[in-house]
């Protein structure tokens, strides 16, 4: 989520750097159901907005980031629950505002880490989302079956091979 507004007061829009926002949802359903699960998400943000981006200006800035990321870290390093990561930058508008010196960027893209479960979205140049899933084979090897999934799924080249 974009939390530039969501400070008090709220940052610029084409802030960009260090600000981390992290929010936890939680489930215990083996196969949870998406309505649930999309208000378990909701009510996250809820939490986050109301407790958390108030306060990244100021004195309390780093503590709030520190004590997300921590809270994050435990919550991966446990072996009884599998996480699932997803980060945006969808709506950055870094086509428009990004030029190092060298004009409007041709692509703009965040490089997936190496860590399994792990979403990132971007726009692209067009039209269009672009998603860095990082899953484990397993995983992986079901999500690229996924027929619903498949149907929203552009390649970007010729050559793109699921």
């Amino acid at each position: 989520m974009n939390i530039r507004r969501r400070a008090d007061p709220p940052f610029p829009d084409n802030l960009v750097g260090n600000l981390v926002g992290i929010f936890l949802a939680e489930t215990t359903e083996v196969q949870p159901d998406m309505l649930a699960l999309v208000a378990e998400l909701r009510k996250g943000i809820r939490n986050y907005v109301e407790n958390s981006a108030k306060r990244l200006r100021g004195d309390g800035t780093m503590e709030v980031i520190c004590k997300d990321l921590k809270e994050a870290g435990e919550l991966m390093r446990r072996d009884d629950i599998n996480v699932l990561i997803f980060t945006s930058l969808c709506n950055f508008q870094l086509y428009e505002e990004v030029d190092f010196g060298w004009g409007k960027p041709v692509w703009v893209t965040i490089p997936a880490t190496g860590n399994n479960n792990v979403i990132t979205l971007m726009d692209t140049r067009g039209a269009g989302v672009e998603a860095w899933v990082t899953l484990s084979k397993e995983d992986m090897a079901f999500f690229e079956r996924d027929i619903e999934l498949l149907e929203f799924a552009r390649p970007l080249t010729d050559n793109f091979v699921l």
